[in-house]
């Protein structure tokens, strides 16, 4: 069995909170971990646009501008979602002496945010190794290629890259289907969790940005724009990388 006729079984997690930064750097790590993020802008949104027939492995909450609001949002969360749902709370250093304060009475996780996107990765790592399901490893490898889950760095013949986020991440979605050409829409909804606007030329510079980057032409590989459907990476990497599941969505042609 290849990469991609892993099915997606490890769940499916819930963020919410209001700052867009935490919580994109929580759902790329999610994704990463191999549960299927689900981005709410509060709780609120769960029971009106979101499918809640399979319940949350767990919610992460990425904490508000105040106090106040961070307890409003702990508060409308435990009432919106089934109580036996584990919930991890991501809160600014500044107020997390106030609401811990507030909360004594639960046994609700409350971490002081860490600041970067490997602390933030290892913490959220530890925490859902208690869940069900096998978490991946923190490395992928493809032919000559090391890709380094927790900090966005590709090594390869010698050489150590560091690739923003979003590079990371295509590259980790167009190595794990090698041979397939990905749907232009699919590549945007697995990098940036929203439908391409028809106009945005943020994947065709993502793209590359890889091949010259990763040496992708000079190692061997070819990544080319498929008209009309995506892109289609091609090259001989002995499929190294293809026993370790990673959610992706179908709409994937051979």
């Amino acid at each position: 069995m290849n990469n991609d006729e892993i099915p997606f079984t490890s769940g499916r997690i819930a963020i919410l909170g209001q700052e867009n930064r935490s919580r994109e750097a929580v759902r790329r790590i999610v994704r990463r971990l191999g549960f299927e993020p689900v981005v709410l802008c509060s709780s609120a949104a769960s029971a009106s646009g979101s499918d809640n027939s399979e319940a949350f492995k767990l919610l992460i909450l990425t904490g508000e501008s105040d106090s106040l609001s961070s307890m409003a949002l702990i508060r409308e969360t435990k009432a919106m979602f089934d109580p036996q749902t584990p919930m991890l709370c991501l809160l600014p250093k500044e107020q997390f002496d106030d609401v811990s304060a507030l909360r004594q009475d639960t046994t609700d996780e409350l971490i002081a945010k860490p600041s970067s996107f490997t602390e933030l990765f290892s913490v959220l790592r530890l925490f859902v190794s208690n869940l069900p399901g096998k978490i991946p490893p923190l490395e992928r490898r493809w032919g000559g290629y090391r890709f380094l889950m927790q900090s966005n760095t590709v090594e390869f013949g010698g050489r150590r890259v560091q690739l923003r986020p979003d590079e990371f991440d295509l590259a980790i979605e167009l190595f794990a289907h090698e041979g397939c050409t990905v749907a232009r829409d699919m590549l945007w909804d697995a990098v940036w969790a929203k439908p391409w606007d028809g106009k945005s030329r943020m994947l065709d510079t993502c793209v590359s940005v890889l091949r010259r980057s990763l040496k992708l032409p000079t190692n061997g590989w070819e990544l080319r724009a498929v008209w009309g459907a995506g892109y289609r990476l091609d090259g001989s990497s002995g499929r190294e990388g293809s026993a370790i599941p990673y959610w992706t969505p179908s709409s994937i042609r051979a």
